[in-house]
């Protein structure tokens, strides 16, 4: 008999042995019989040695994995390169969990736009010493026309979704990094990790507001910045956020505090319009960095997250900030 027929064989008294029985007329039908001492039919446990065998499975039975599987380390591994999906707390921001990253390899260069991990070594180094990925090259906003489009069509949607009105005039100016921090009364030092930084700020010149942006952005991160250096504009019309100063002077504020109220409702805006006009992995990924964030910027995301939430859709369909133009977080 050959090799392949005695398996065959084997088989077949194997298969008669655990999964059928004689019938009365000498014929076979399935059995279901409890197996002896499991308690168990033949069908379920069947059923699990297909998934103890399955990898589609991974093994998993009653609710547990086997040790060999380091679901673990496999999810500590996507998130060096940027992936959130296995992060506790971020797929359900309503039951926000403490979250930490896993711990970046030696050696490791961070895009300085998008905080993503370069992979495969392909960036590009700017004059002042920052580093883009390949992926926010491609977006890159370059010329002057494109920065001047793309600030007037983010100031008109922000009036027609949030329901304001900008009352003074707002220019634009984009910069180096280097002249920006220059401008801003600070020094930025580049690095091969992530460079926090200035990326913009608004100021009042000469009786008119001014936004300065950080050159070589890609589109979706000029975007984000762009809205949240308007939120401060709009901010500059109200006297409440301007009696903030003065509050921390009188000492019946704390500056902490001030940041908070101002830069949360930045941040917080910065998100919402991203969801708004359908960038919605890029809202998600700034969402989970500044919930991440233990300054004012990201406990003031948290304190407007909480009290407003966020409308997913292309329009807003619930209260905003913007709505409460004297007292956004009732303090």
């Amino acid at each position: 008999m050959g090799l392949i027929r005695r398996i065959r064989e084997w088989w077949r008294r194997r298969h008669r042995k655990r999964g059928t029985a004689a019938g009365a007329d000498g014929g076979e039908r399935e059995s279901q019989e409890r197996a002896p001492r499991s308690g168990k039919t033949f069908a379920s446990l069947e059923s699990e040695r297909y998934a103890r065998g399955n990898f589609l499975h991974f093994g998993k039975l009653g609710g547990a994995y086997p040790a060999g599987l380091d679901l673990k380390g496999a999810a500590d591994l996507l998130g060096i390169f940027g992936s959130d999906l296995y992060a506790p707390g971020m797929q359900d921001l309503e039951h926000e969990r403490p979250y930490k990253p896993a711990p970046l390899l030696p050696g490791t260069h961070i895009c300085d736009f998008c905080a993503r991990p370069v992979i495969g070594g392909e960036y590009q180094v700017l004059r002042d010493g920052r580093e883009r990925c390949a992926k926010c090259s491609r977006t890159v906003v370059k010329d002057a026309g494109s920065v001047k489009k793309i600030f007037r069509e983010v100031k008109k949607r922000m009036e027609l979704l949030y329901g304001i009105e900008f009352t003074n005039e707002v220019s634009v100016q984009v910069v180096s990094a280097k002249k920006l921090h220059k401008l801003s009364g600070r020094e930025f030092v580049p690095t091969s990790g992530f460079d926090a930084r200035a990326i913009g700020f608004a100021l009042v010149k000469r009786g008119r507001q001014e936004v300065v942006l950080e050159n070589g952005s890609p589109r979706a991160s000029f975007i984000s910045t762009t809205a949240h250096e308007l939120t401060h504009c709009w901010q500059n019309q109200f006297p409440y956020f301007h009696n903030l100063v003065e509050r921390v002077e009188q000492g019946s504020l704390s500056n902490e505090m001030r940041l908070m109220i101002v830069e949360g409702h930045a941040t917080w805006s910065e998100v919402q319009y991203l969801f708004l006009i359908g960038e919605h992995d890029e809202a998600q990924f700034a969402m989970d960095n500044y919930l991440r964030r233990d300054d004012e910027y990201g406990r003031g995301f948290r304190m407007y997250m909480e009290k407003y939430g966020f409308s997913k859709t292309s329009v807003i369909v619930r209260d905003t900030p913007f709505s409460h133009p004297d007292n956004p977080l009732d303090l």
